[in-house]
């Protein structure tokens, strides 16, 4: 198809709306340019261009319009290819002032492992947040030398229930329940946050 016939098609297009002009367009353009789907990028930019064309088309000289879009985006692509290339460091020269090679795949492989790193300083402030909490209810309760409620608070974490934790210590539950209730009228939620967060394991 030639410029006129192609030019005609993309006017009929911009006043009726019809897809099939358009990819017929598209289809005609692609076959005279020699736009290859064998050569992905060049065609994926003809793609990009066509469709800013076809956008920006107000009437008259379509091919014209697409063939100056193509050519500055493909000067556009090659400067910044040419750029991008210029700035990249090969990879072989990259070595260490002590001679090691960064290129080796295992250059950057450490022991260090952050997970467990992170859990380990989690586990020690909570732990050293209860004790903060367990000195504070305490003192608040003048209960520091309850040897009763030292046992209880000792042994609460080891067991699941109230019944578990009286049996351990051989003391009734409403004892223990009274004891731990007791206590936990001193606790002040504001200054500490959620209880939740000192029972959680």
């Amino acid at each position: 198809m030639d410029k006129e016939k192609l030019n005609n098609t993309a006017n009929d297009y911009l006043e009726t709306g019809n897809k099939d002009l358009l990819d017929d367009l598209y289809r005609s353009i692609c076959r005279s340019w020699r736009i290859s789907t064998q050569r992905p990028d060049d065609c994926s930019l003809f793609n990009e261009v066509f469709c800013k064309a076809v956008a920006s088309f107000k009437g008259g000289d379509f091919v014209s319009l697409l063939s100056f879009c193509y050519k500055n985006a493909k000067r556009d692509r090659h400067r910044y290819m040419r750029i991008r290339k210029y700035r990249e460091i090969p990879i072989q020269s990259m070595t260490d002032d002590d001679g090691s090679n960064q290129s080796d795949p295992n250059y950057l492989v450490s022991s260090f492992n952050l997970e467990e790193e992170v859990i380990t300083k989690i586990f020690k402030k909570k732990e050293a947040d209860k004790l903060i909490l367990i000195d504070y209810l305490l003192e608040s309760a003048k209960i520091q030398f309850d040897s009763t409620m030292t046992a209880i608070i000792e042994e609460f974490p080891r067991h699941k229930t109230i019944n578990a934790l009286g049996k351990a210590l051989g003391l009734s539950r409403n004892t223990v329940d009274r004891k731990l209730k007791s206590l936990a009228r001193h606790y002040d939620g504001n200054r500490f946050g959620d209880i939740q967060d000192y029972l959680a394991v």
